[in-house]
């Protein structure tokens, strides 16, 4: 939780005020790089939940 906190707080903070041409490409950057931080770790929520019921799905099989 404290991850998804902190890559949504980074996100947060690029949505400031933005004045000029330069500032705006600046923020834009910085917007797209706190997007991925944002995702990952919801990301690696999802895998580990993909691999969880890969090794459910196989628990039948093997006994």
């Amino acid at each position: 939780m404290h991850d998804d906190e902190e890559a949504f707080g980074a996100l947060g903070a690029v949505y400031g005020t933005r004045e000029t041409d330069e500032e705006k490409r600046v923020r834009s950057g910085a917007i797209q790089s706190a997007l991925v931080g944002a995702v990952a770790p919801p990301r690696a929520i999802a895998s580990i939940c993909d691999r969880l019921a890969e090794i459910a799905a196989e628990l039948p099989d093997n006994g």
